[in-house]
């Protein structure tokens, strides 16, 4: 849920991630195709705001991979996509990465 203008910043910066880095259904180049994430980003929000460590976002992605877009698992790019998506979080949240 996003409650705070921080909350807001870290939505913005998942999406950009999201959409362009971690890309899961390849539409990054098509822009007509740039909400197709939408749906998932409060989800994603919620888990990396709750995260204490970047296999726990690592874990999600991959899930959220397997059964969403029916993709093999690709954990060495979910792994790297969390290591962003956590420092996105240490930044704007204040916390320690």
């Amino acid at each position: 849920m996003i409650r705070s203008h921080k909350d807001i910043e870290l939505y913005k910066r998942i999406d950009e991630v999201v959409h362009y880095l971690w890309d899961p259904a390849g539409i990054a180049d098509i822009p007509s195709a740039r909400d197709e994430y939408y749906d998932y980003l409060p989800g994603i929000l919620q888990v990396v705001k709750e995260a204490e460590t970047i296999e726990s976002i690592k874990v999600y992605l991959s899930k959220l991979e397997a059964i969403q877009f029916g993709e093999e698992l690709h954990d060495d790019i979910c792994t790297e996509i969390a290591k962003i998506l956590f420092n996105w979080k240490a930044c704007i949240m204040g916390s320690t990465a």
